[in-house]
This record gives C-alpha cells, sequence and structure tokens, in this order.
C-alpha cells in the first residue's frame, strides 16, 4: 500500500511537508488505495482530493519521472547502508511523539541496533545554555542509570547532550542517538565517522551493531530552523524514563517537563546549587 520510491519522491517535493504526507498516506489506509496511485492522477484530482497546493501539485504533476528517479537512487543508497524507514503508522513509530507536538515527523530513517527500541530507556535533558559545571552532574547520572540496566538516549551535536553521550561511550553502553541532519551529514558519505570530531578521542566509528542512530531527516538534509526542537522532542518520547536539570523557565526543555507531566511520563526535576564549587 505504501510504495517506498513514491513515499521518498513526494517528500523531495518543495510544500509537501510532513503533515500534507501523513494525510496522504492516511487517505491510502482508509481507502485501501496505493500510494503510487499518486503517479497517474492529474493536477486537479491532486489539489482537490489529496491536498496539495496549486505549486506543489505542478512540480509533481511536471517533474514527478525526476522525483521518481532520485528517489529511487536514494532508496539504493538507504538499502546500502541497511538504513530503514519507519512510518508513523508502524507499530515501532515512537506514538508517545504526539504528546509533544502536533508536527512530529511522518516517517523516521533508522540506522543500526532498532532491538534498542524494546529496551528500558532514559535520557537527561538539560538547558541549551546550562552552566559547564552542570556536566559533571550528567555525567554522574548518566553513568548511574547505566548501571541499573538502562540505555540511553542522547543527541551529539548539543553541548548539553555531549555529558550523557561521551559517558556512555566510555562505559562501552549501547545507545539512540538522534540527529537534527540528514544521516550522511552526520556521519559522511562513508556512513562511519562520529558525529562529532571530539567524540573520536573514545572512539573512531559510529557502530550500527552497538547503537541506532534515528533521524526524521532526509539523508542529505543540513540542520536547518527548528530542527533542534524535533530533535529533543524525538529524544523525550523515545525515553521511558527522564531526568531534567537545570533546565530553563519559558524554554523548549521546561516545555517537555511540563508536558511529560500532564501525561504521566516518568520524570525527575533535578535541582543543582548553581553557585559552583571552588
Amino acid at each position: 500500500m505504501f510504495d517506498t520510491p513514491t513515499l521518498l519522491a513526494l517528500d523531495f517535493v518543495p510544500g509537501v511537508g510532513s503533515q500534507t504526507l501523513k494525510k496522504i498516506l492516511t487517505k491510502c489506509k482508509n481507502e485501501e488505495i496505493c500510494l503510487s496511485h499518486l503517479n497517474r492522477v492529474s493536477f486537479e484530482e491532486l489539489t482537490k482530493h489529496w491536498g496539495f497546493s496549486s505549486k506543489s501539485a505542478s512540480l509533481w504533476f511536471e517533474k514527478r519521472v525526476y522525483f521518481l528517479n532520485s528517489a529511487r537512487e536514494m532508496l539504493d543508497l538507504l538499502h546500502t547502508y541497511d538504513i530503514s524507514i519507519s512510518l508513523f503508522l508502524d507499530n515501532e513509530f515512537p506514538k508517545d511523539i504526539h504528546l509533544y507536538t502536533t508536527h512530529g515527523p511522518c516517517f523516521l530513517y533508522l540506522y543500526g541496533n532498532k532491538k534498542l527500541l524494546q529496551s528500558d530507556t532514559f535520557s537527561i535533558l538539560s538547558s541549551r545554555k546550562s552552566p559547564e559545571f552542570i556536566h559533571h552532574h550528567i555525567s554522574s547520572l548518566t553513568k548511574e542509570a547505566i548501571l541499573n540496566g538502562e540505555n540511553l538516549v542522547t543527541s551529539g551535536t548539543a553541548p548539553s547532550y555531549s555529558p550523557s553521550y561521551i559517558t556512555a561511550l566510555k562505559m562501552g553502553s549501547p545507545k539512540i542517538i538522534i540527529l537534527d541532519t540528514g544521516f550522511f551529514v552526520a556521519f559522511g558519505l562513508d556512513g562511519k565517522q562520529e558525529i562529532n570530531p571530539t567524540f573520536k578521542i573514545w572512539r573512531e566509528e559510529f557502530d550500527p551493531i552497538t547503537d541506532l542512530a534515528i533521524s526524521a531527516f532526509s539523508p542529505f538534509k543540513k540542520f536547518q530552523h527548528g530542527a533542534n526542537k524535533q530533535r529533543d522532542y524525538l529524544v523525550a518520547s523515545l525515553s521511558k524514563r527522564i531526568d531534567f536539570i537545570h533546565i530553563r523557565n519559558g524554554g523548549n526543555m521546561e516545555s517537555i517537563y511540563q508536558k511529560s507531566k500532564i501525561f504521566q511520563k516518568k520524570v525527575r526535576k533535578i535541582d543543582i546549587n548553581l553557585n559552583p564549587p571552588f
């Protein structure tokens, strides 16, 4: 029903975002229509029945062969690196994402150890500009959780995530890594490099046998506005337990904390003396 080349091709079309794709896939499921049906419909049907804007419908109608060929090339590349796709309708898709945003991704790219999705997971969330001495506390909390048998959900491109990421690396512990770019931007064209050059002290290459990397963005997509929020929502939604430490009032982490409490997620808010020891 969900023809993957057509799905990727539609994702290439400017103006066809995640929310439009969700509506298209839901319509396909409810009406038992194969997604490839959109390869044959008229401009009028695209705008009247499938939610396309006039501009997006024109682009798809005129250039769909180009978009489909590009999608098939992309799919071959994904297969080469064993990168899979999880739709928002799939069982393995993080359902908790809807707790945090009504504009979650339509599908995710997954690379590595998918068994971690069924494990006991935790994350440690802190505001972006947390003082550096807070990092010691984040590392200690990470070590405690790992020794307790939990697996870390984190990212590697923001300073507030680095202490937990590095601690897990040092301990050789599996982790789920949420990206805020596409895979080949994060891991390089060979799909192997560590996402942060400073992490190479502890590990030369990303290890897909141990870890799982997840991205909501097309494989060659660079960082874009709003990607950090999408990343944080995914970290929270994939965590069965969350520690919040030094979160700024009115910030994104505070919003995630409040929403986590409302939906009775297992959370702790840890207050630290803001005067560092000397």
